[in-house]
């Protein structure tokens, strides 16, 4: 893998594997079986050198459900990886309805910069964005769009609007593996301004994908 290259990998839900170099992270791990089953995914198999989470919710936070136990890292340096972390709330009520805060994480690695929303439940505000702006233009940014729990597709493209990265990968939206109540991620799709691009389950990042202007990437489009 060439420097500024990395693999991402998505498990399911809002779970995802970043490979850069001979680095591993992984992101908001759910509980296969969680929710009284609604969660059908498989376990995450693959090993990590360590795990970060955006929140305390079982559908993001499982690392014990994990089949390769890895650490648990917050913020600051992790091998190639800074982690930084700009807390949200779950919902337009100050976290009221949906439980509380949940971090956007930014990861920043070999000149390039990753940022996972989380399960970000509003528009975005000010603080917001002269938090997430202030470093480099965003590689790729992980979106929540199905609704009910986080933002849907009208604030899920404000938030893209706002940061403008060079790609969006869609999320936390209807899989027939997933029992909850979200919105399919075609939703989301119907009012892109940007060309979609469709892949499945894991994606290599290269200066020949990032350097265009900006994009959807529809991950698993097998599961949508």
């Amino acid at each position: 893998m060439s420097p500024g290259t990395f693999a991402l990998t998505w498990y399911g839900h809002a779970c995802f594997g970043l490979h850069a170099g001979a680095h591993s992270l992984l992101i908001d791990p759910y509980r296969p079986g969680g929710f009284g089953g609604a969660m059908a995914l498989p376990p995450i198999g693959d090993p990590f050198d360590a795990v970060v989470v955006t929140h305390e919710h079982d559908d993001h936070a499982a690392l014990d459900a994990l089949v390769h136990p890895a650490p648990r890292v917050e913020a600051g340096p992790t091998g190639p990886f800074t982690l930084t972390r700009t807390r949200v709330y779950h919902d337009e009520y100050r976290g009221r309805r949906r439980g509380g805060t949940t971090d956007i994480l930014s990861i920043a690695f070999a000149n390039r910069r990753l940022v996972h929303l989380g399960d970000v439940g509003h528009s975005p505000r000010p603080d917001d964005l002269k938090a997430l702006n202030a470093g480099p233009r965003i590689d790729l940014l992980i979106v929540p769009v199905g609704g009910y729990f986080t933002i849907g597709a009208a604030q899920a493209w404000e938030w893209c609007r706002a940061l403008s990265p060079r790609a969006v990968v869609p999320t936390h939206a209807a899989d027939p593996r997933v029992g909850l109540k979200l919105r399919p991620i075609s939703h989301f799709l119907a009012t892109s301004p940007w060309p979609v691009e469709e892949v499945e389950m894991s994606v290599e990042c290269d200066e020949a994908l990032l350097s265009f202007k900006s994009r959807v990437i529809v991950m698993g489009t097998s599961a949508h």
